[in-house]
């Protein structure tokens, strides 16, 4: 455009100049400057066309330049797919100056194609599910029986505690600990004889080496200090607990 905007007009003179005749004069030398800059580039595109396809011609050895050939293949490859040049009115389509077309883009290879083709999947994660939490349980509505009136009187069911209960500390939480091989017995509560007796027996544990404690008492700690609140803290109460019995029954602690 900068051609066509730089283009001199028909000067004036003294005597003035005919209107008709300077837009005649302006039209014709426009057009020479249009004709000249669209034979330009007409040369230029058919040079380089006509270099590129004697570069791709075999060599003395009968092998083709591959770096030829392949501007060669991009070159028709953009002639075929060129969209056709849109008509421009006025001077410019006159005297043969459409604009040149625009070479399609050439979409390439996507990463997905490159690297296997189908969809990517992702990997199975394997997830190690953690182990439920267990939560002790107590035995409920226990209570002294006076069996002379009748009456009850009730009992703290923090020593009493469930068979599942006592079970889980013998057969997991004391092995756990370092205390494998006890076993669950059962005891009367409080003291023999009397007019009281308890409606429930309590469930005790016994080690190897002889020493007895209360399951429910043991148990309370891991109801009062559950493991995903606090981690760790009921073993080391438990762990104390077991020690001291151990060592005040004269057996071994760990």
């Amino acid at each position: 455009m900068s051609d066509i905007k730089n283009v001199p007009g028909v000067p004036g003179g003294p005597g003035g100049v005919d209107e008709t005749q300077q837009a005649d004069n302006q039209n014709a030398d426009r057009g020479r400057r249009f004709r000249k800059i669209a034979r330009r580039i007409r040369e230029e595109r058919m040079a380089e066309i006509a270099a590129a396809q004697q570069a791709a011609q075999p060599s003395a050895t009968g092998q083709a330049n591959p770096d030829a050939a392949r501007l060669k293949a991009q070159i028709q490859g953009m002639q075929a797919n060129a969209p056709a040049a849109p008509q421009v009115s006025g001077l410019a389509g006159l005297f043969g100056n459409n604009p040149a077309p625009t070479p399609a883009t050439t979409q390439g290879p996507s990463l997905r194609d490159l690297f296997g083709g189908g969809q990517v999947q992702a990997a199975p994660v394997t997830q190690t599910p953690a182990a439920p939490i267990f939560t002790p349980t107590f035995m409920t509505n226990v209570a002294n029986i006076n069996t002379a009136t009748g009456n009850a009187a009730p009992l703290n069911p923090m020593y009493f505690a469930t068979p599942e209960t006592a079970q889980w500390l013998v057969t997991q939480k004391l092995p756990q600990l370092g205390f494998p091989g006890a076993t669950i017995i059962q005891k009367n509560s409080g003291s023999d004889g009397g007019p009281f007796v308890a409606n429930q027996q309590e469930l005790w544990i016994q080690l190897p080496d002889g020493t007895k404690f209360n399951a429910g008492f043991l148990a309370d700690y891991y109801k009062r200090n559950p493991e995903d609140k606090f981690p760790g803290l009921a073993d080391k109460y438990a762990k104390d607990v077991v020690n001291s019995e151990i060592k005040a029954q004269g057996g071994k602690g760990v």
